[in-house]
């Protein structure tokens, strides 16, 4: 379920993003070092949001040890655009919500390690593409 009192904090700011033409709800908290975190949600179809409690517990760490988060909803998920696509469509969500958060987060080091995670999910997302085709 939501967390109790799941409206922004700690100077977190709504960042929507677009992931495969979508426009994706979601929240980036912009820390003080170089390191980003990208925090998923539970599975949407067992209530599963960026307001969950598991997403802001996984916030909090994170934001406590100086790291930009994004936290968002994946396509259908509040106020994210589009529907539920078995895992496929989710998978892209978190490469492009990495891609985002590389770019976003004016962090050094960590940023092409962030880049290539985000390359390898997208990577992933079209080879389950390509064997669900066959």
């Amino acid at each position: 379920g939501a967390a109790k009192g799941s409206q922004l904090t700690f100077a977190e700011r709504a960042f929507d993003f677009e992931s495969g033409g979508l426009r994706l709800e979601g929240a980036l908290h912009e820390g003080d070092g170089e390191l980003a975190a990208v925090v998923l949600h539970p599975h949407p179809q067992y209530g599963g949001t960026m307001n969950h409690k598991v997403v802001f517990s996984l916030f909090h760490v994170f934001v406590n040890r100086g790291f930009s988060v994004l936290r968002f909803n994946t396509r259908g998920v509040g106020r994210s655009q589009g529907r539920f696509d078995n895992g496929m469509g989710e998978l892209s969500d978190a490469a492009s919500a990495l891609r985002v958060a590389a770019r976003t987060n004016s962090c050094g080091a960590s940023a092409p390690c962030v880049r290539r995670h985000a390359a390898h999910c997208a990577s992933r997302a079209a080879a389950c593409c390509a064997a669900s085709s066959r």
